[in-house]
């Protein structure tokens, strides 16, 4: 399971990321998983079994504004993890992408502490141990899952998004994205 992941500064436009959280996020999101995959695949192939989980995330669907060297990072695993499976497929080894939204979790913490996520119901808003459990139980079914049922939901509002004429739901990414940014430094500054 390849889930090593960084975000960065949340919802923080391109031109205002620092050049160190840039790098952090493309090494450790993009650099990591084909290097690991280079590792084991092989021992996995010559034994004809194995499974690989790579986590991607709901933003690797499509372009988040104020997420985007972390949302492009998410996509290239998923692109690089749907050609692997295609190139696995018959071979015995599984290839799966996980596309998870929100979770309680380390990284979700600026969310939890400074915005309203973190009061969004646990149906919406899984703890880790409850999303993994669930996201186990795909594993050998599908090679493409949100591993939890209501971020399956949640990609459906997503894809509804993503078919709305283009720059629409681009600009209406971009202004909640703004308005999670300025509700995480006005709660920042509150503590």
């Amino acid at each position: 399971v390849n889930n090593v992941g960084v975000s960065g500064p949340l919802h923080t436009l391109f031109c205002d990321l620092e050049e160190a959280p840039m790098w952090d996020i493309m090494n450790v999101n993009v650099g990591n998983v084909p290097v690991v995959t280079k590792i084991v695949l092989p021992g996995m192939l010559q034994r004809k079994r194995g499974v690989i989980v790579n986590l991607c995330d709901i933003t690797s669907i499509a372009p988040f504004p104020t997420m985007a060297v972390y949302s492009a990072s998410k996509a290239f695993v998923n692109f690089f993890t749907q050609a692997l499976s295609a190139e696995c497929e018959g071979t015995g080894v599984m290839i799966q992408s996980v596309h998870p939204g929100p979770v309680h979790s380390n990284m979700s913490k600026p969310y939890n502490d400074h915005t309203d996520f973190g009061k969004l119901p646990s149906f919406m808003f899984p703890t880790a141990d409850v999303f993994v459990e669930s996201a186990l139980d795909t594993v050998g079914h599908t090679d493409f899952t949100n591993g939890y049922w209501s971020h399956s939901l949640q990609r459906v509002m997503l894809n509804f998004l993503t078919a709305l004429p283009f720059r629409a739901g681009i600009k209406l990414s971009l202004k909640q994205g703004i308005q999670m940014r300025e509700e995480i430094n006005k709660n920042k500054k509150m503590d």
